[in-house]
């Protein structure tokens, strides 16, 4: 499954706290979510304006500062294969709290089964895929963090699109003259 957000109906200023569970996927507490979903140019707060857009549409998805945690619904087991990643910019400028390192990780319970750090390329104005790879997580949790000691991970801000979980690869027909 791919989940891009872009089904989600934004207020008027362009933004919306993301329902939990959404698409079978819990994100932070039920009633209580760790992410929000904006649209890239249509988000009227200037504190996170972006005009380079997300991968799949208009809407993409964004912690409110800190860890964001992923599990799903009916609590069974998920393999996350990746997601496009951007750090949150401020009219397309980086911030003291933009994320500059993603650590994503993959847990079986309470046990630590996986775990990935990225450092998200600055230059890059947009999203970069992020491929985790995590299979049969119970939960996940994606933490930003910037090169700054004074800034906590706990204020740092990134953005999300495409999450893809419990995707199979495609499978390649064997040749007729086999």
């Amino acid at each position: 499954a791919v989940m891009n957000f872009d089904d989600l109906v934004l207020n008027v200023s362009g933004v919306v706290n993301l329902p939990t569970p959404y698409q079978g996927v819990l994100w932070g507490d039920v009633g209580d979510p760790d992410l929000f979903a904006w649209g890239d140019i249509s988000y009227t707060d200037n504190y996170r304006n972006t005009n380079y857009g997300s991968p799949s549409g208009d809407i993409a998805a964004s912690n409110y500062a800190g860890p964001v945690f992923a599990s799903m619904a009916n609590g069974a087991a998920f393999d996350f294969n990746g997601a496009y990643f951007s750090s949150q910019r401020q009219n397309n400028q980086l911030t003291s709290t933009s994320a500059k390192t993603l650590t994503l990780q993959g847990f079986n319970g309470a046990t630590l089964v996986n775990s990935l750090a990225v450092n998200l390329d600055l230059n890059r104005i947009g999203y970069e895929w992020i491929q985790a790879d995590f299979i049969g997580i119970t939960s996940l949790k994606i933490t930003g963090s910037t090169d700054d000691d004074r800034i906590l991970d706990s204020a740092t801000t990134w953005m999300i699109d495409d999450f893809t979980y419990n995707a199979t690869p495609n499978q390649v027909p064997e040749p007729a003259t086999m």
